[in-house]
């Protein structure tokens, strides 16, 4: 069987094939179960005579075990917790948890491969008729195909959805992501059942009491989450960052803040519609009267330009170019200071309305973050015949026949929270993961999710403020500045020296072989390369002309470390 390279970082992951032969064992850490072997790393893993669960991730509120199962909690990890708890009330206790986790579980009745609520851990699966192999990370699945093949949905997947992706697929044939909330069955067939669901009710609470209980509950989840010992928080000088940073410090004054800035990027920032202020300017404003203790990491042009091929890796796949570069230098920065445990502020913004489509009534007709579609469509050579469009949109119409919302908003939610908000997570998650770093979100608490759901609309969006109630709810903690704050996306670089280095990467990668040359229709990319004009978002806030020649040079990386063969029947 053959493997790909794919770079010396030391993933802690698990992989189970379920129909395997000898040639497949090559690890040390490895359990062979029934007809099924896996791969655990470093994993924490618990079997008895009849089951197996091996975890990735963490749990929060341990005294559910404590209560249902009367043991001490203090003796067992999470997957003995967790083996024991499902052993005794069945695979859809997991509703119960409170964490963010994947597992595999294998009993007598089959195999199971579970993600938590709301999707801050991944887990993906392949089926080719004779052997299924299911996974934490896509790489330890492309690692295990003797061919690595992309056909047109791929494409569809690669040039019109990218950098997220449609529900349960991925860029690969064959390969497919279980859902948020849902849990795989692999018996003779796979099934795939969810256990999570938003459920509509009638919202009674007047904004006050609301306000009170979107507090309450996103202070649970922050005190759920804050670790024993020191620990880190991402922070922007924007709203979401600056609650969870103060309230974290608040129950645990062993924090240190970080934030990243870019080289040339004081000299060539420009506001625009999206990135109102540069978080600089803004992060005093916080750190001063709070006598918190701040690092300003800043990263290199050459430094963005040469984790664009790390992030392709630990991401196993291109993905938001620069603003991923950034977040590897960041995270990497942290876990130097001796970190593992970071707070972040990613979700409320798909959650409150924080983005422009959360109020933008009557104007949906698809995904509002993805705008570049006939302009990527121009791109691709015409000898491959997709249709970008209406891929997209065809997904968008699916996604909504599915889940039938009753009102305009709560479609707006459904769809943050199942696309653009699991691209975020995901980005977040794998890079994190990659570097050994823990990811806390307290906004993808579940409580925190399911409530705001059905929080009335004015409260989250009034008098044209973006985050209204959250606003509201922490305003006695937040310097006026950042209460009056715009909504500005996570940072990138606006250097012009960048700018003109991507292009030149890109160029000199289409001088030798590449998985371009026949993706790519050379024409059309030289007239984007000399527009002066094109400068709109084309994905999400962030993602510009800049970040398009990017995405563009990690198709190259991603073809030339994975050996991507396509299949354009």
């Amino acid at each position: 069987m053959s493997y790909v390279n794919f770079g010396c970082f030391e993933l802690n992951d698990f992989c189970l094939i379920k129909g395997f032969d000898a040639n497949d064992i090559n690890l040390d850490k490895h359990i062979i179960f029934n007809d099924c072997l896996l791969y655990y790393g470093n994993l924490q893993t618990a079997f008895n005579n009849n089951s197996l669960l091996c975890f990735k991730g963490e749990l929060y509120e341990v005294d559910l075990f404590k209560d249902s199962l009367n043991i001490d909690v203090s003796l067992f990890n999470f997957a003995e917790l967790l083996l024991m708890y499902i052993n005794k009330y069945g695979i859809d206790s997991i509703n119960d948890l409170y964490g963010f986790f994947s597992f595999v579980y294998i009993n007598n009745d089959g195999v199971y491969l579970g993600r938590d609520h709301i999707g801050i851990k991944s887990a993906y699966y392949y089926n080719n008729g004779q052997k299924v192999i299911v996974a934490s990370k896509k790489g330890e699945i492309l690692k295990r195909l003797d061919n690595i093949v992309v056909d047109k949905d791929g494409l569809c997947e690669l040039f019109g959805m990218g950098p997220s992706n449609s529900l349960g697929k991925t860029l690969y044939k064959g390969v497919f992501e279980v859902g948020i909330g849902s849990y795989l069955k692999i018996t003779d067939k796979l099934e795939e059942i969810t256990y999570f669901k938003l459920k509509d009710y009638e919202f009674n609470d007047n904004f006050d009491e609301a306000k009170e209980k979107l507090k309450d509950l996103l202070n649970k989840a922050i005190r759920r989450m804050i670790p024993n010992d020191k620990y880190a928080s991402l922070l922007s000088g924007g709203l979401d960052s600056t609650i969870i940073t103060l309230m974290a410090q608040k129950y645990n004054d062993k924090l240190e803040s970080f934030s990243i800035n870019y080289e040339d990027n004081d000299k060539d920032f420009v506001a625009n519609s999206f990135e109102t202020s540069s978080d600089a300017m803004n992060i005093k404003y916080v750190v001063n009267p709070n006598e918190l203790k701040h690092n300003e990491l800043l990263i290199t042009n050459n430094q963005v330009i040469d984790n664009l091929k790390r992030a392709v890796l630990l991401r196993d796949a291109p993905g938001m170019t620069t603003i991923d570069s950034s977040l590897i230098y960041l995270l990497e920065g942290i876990k130097k200071k001796g970190f593992s445990k970071v707070f972040s502020g990613e979700c409320s913004d798909e959650l409150i309305c924080g983005y422009r489509w959360s109020y933008a009534k009557g104007e949906l007709n698809s995904f509002p973050w993805i705008r570049g579609t006939t302009v990527k469509q121009r791109l691709i050579n015409k000898s491959i015949k997709l249709d970008l469009d209406k891929y997209v949109k065809g997904e968008y119409i699916s996604f909504i026949n599915k889940i039938n919302a009753n009102d305009e908003d709560k479609l707006i939610y459904q769809l943050n929270i199942n696309y653009f908000m699991q691209n975020l997570l995901k980005r977040a998650s794998e890079i994190a993961d990659g570097l050994d770093i823990c990811m806390l979100v307290p906004f993808a608490d579940k409580d925190f999710v399911k409530y705001l759901y059905n929080v009335v609309f004015n409260y989250k969006y009034f008098d044209k403020t973006e985050k209204y109630i959250l606003r509201e709810a922490y305003r006695d903690i937040l310097p006026d500045e950042i209460y009056k704050r715009k909504k500005s996306p996570y940072p990138k670089s606006q250097s012009k020296k960048l700018a003109n280095s991507l292009i030149l990467k890109l160029q000199e990668a289409l001088k030798g072989e590449s998985i371009l040359t026949e993706l790519i229709d050379r024409d059309e990319l030289n007239k984007i390369i000399e527009a002066k004009e094109f400068d709109f978002p084309w994905y999400g806030q962030l993602l510009r002309k800049n970040e398009l020649i990017a995405y563009l040079y990690q198709i190259h990386l991603w073809g030339q470390e994975y050996k991507i063969q396509l299949d354009l029947k």
